[in-house]
């Protein structure tokens, strides 16, 4: 297996969340095409590339995974079983 790890260089937690879906797309192009991948994931709880997502699976072709995305998908595992306390 080959990862391929590439950032924007932004090292501020809040700016992170400045970076607009569409520049998200054009950066994980200019990073990945040409190369042969098996999923893109994009990591960063501030950052908005759940917002990225239709269109980096349109261009790619593959899934497309978050933080955020896996996060929210470990918890909604977790909460049927989780029972509302008694009042």
């Amino acid at each position: 297996m080959n990862v391929k790890i590439a950032g924007l260089g932004i090292d501020d937690n809040v700016k992170i969340a400045d970076v607009p879906p569409e520049r998200i797309v054009e950066f994980a192009v200019e990073e990945l095409s040409g190369m042969s991948i098996d999923l893109v994931f994009a990591s960063c709880i501030n950052f908005r590339a759940v917002e990225a997502i239709p269109k980096l699976e349109r261009r790619f072709g593959l899934p497309v995974v978050t933080s955020n995305q896996a996060a929210l998908a470990a918890v909604r595992e977790v909460l049927p079983a989780v029972q509302p306390a008694a009042r």
